[in-house]
């Protein structure tokens, strides 16, 4: 699978732990065997794996990932793929669930204001710092220098992989 995260794994393994469930086997690699061997056809056993996410309701995002995870898996184990084919696969439209944007002052205020002490803390965190919710909740107290309100985030709990210092307005104090 290259290079992906750590929560990609996951989710990717979720997905082929999915696809074993929708054929009743107790390993991916039984279907990968018959997909090989043309006891399955590929393209009729991820649609009906889809059909059965949905049918599971499973949400659209998911059901991209999983077959996602399934395509992955099968061109790994050198099964070759027809990129038109795999058009006809009945995949769910993508749906857009929510549109980032920086909440209002307002908005931040009302959140804090009818919120307990933690989540309060929290939320002056993020929005003081740029935080992303992993990277604090990944902070250790060694990653906080209180005097100089500076936050040094790890690399390997970031996004992008790249250490970076961010710093505590006095809002997030």
């Amino acid at each position: 699978m290259g290079r992906r995260s750590e929560a990609t794994r996951a989710t990717y393994a979720c997905g082929l732990d999915a696809f074993a469930r929708c054929f009743d086997v107790q390993s991916v690699d039984l279907l990968t065997a018959k997909i090989k061997s043309s006891e399955l056809d590929a393209y009729k056993t991820l649609d009906k794996f889809v059909g059965w996410l949905a049918g599971n309701g499973a949400a659209p995002k998911t059901i991209w990932i999983y077959a996602g995870a399934v395509k992955s898996l099968l061109e790994h184990e050198d099964v070759l793929l027809d990129r038109r084919k795999l058009r006809k696969v009945q995949l769910p439209a993508k749906v857009e669930v929510s549109i980032d944007r920086i909440p209002t002052r307002e908005e931040l205020r009302g959140l804090i204001l009818n919120s307990g002490p933690g989540t309060r803390a929290l939320i002056a965190l993020l929005a003081s710092s740029g935080l992303r919710i992993g990277e604090a909740g990944n902070l250790r107290i060694g990653n906080l220098e209180l005097l100089s309100n500076k936050i040094t985030v790890i690399a390997n709990k970031t996004k992008s992989r790249r250490t970076r210092v961010s710093f505590i307005t006095d809002v997030g104090q």
